[in-house]
């Protein structure tokens, strides 16, 4: 079984302050809702990032949380 790393792991954890949806067939992108944490997040390039949350790891607009 295949385990993310434990607290103190790399990347940062994000707190979403709104909820994110990807576009349909877009599976590439992480969804979540308003309240989330995102964790081992990556900024990509200022506008993206790439974080994990539940079971689903991808990319998300930057700007939708704030590091905690």
């Amino acid at each position: 079984q295949h385990r993310l790393p434990p607290d103190g792991g790399i990347g940062l954890r994000v707190l979403a302050l709104w909820s994110y949806y990807p576009a349909a067939g877009v599976t590439d992108e992480l969804m979540f809702p308003k309240g989330a944490e995102i964790r081992e997040v990556e900024d990509i390039n200022g506008d993206w990032a790439w974080g994990v949350y539940a079971a689903g790891k991808g990319l998300f607009p930057g700007g939708y949380g704030r590091v905690v």
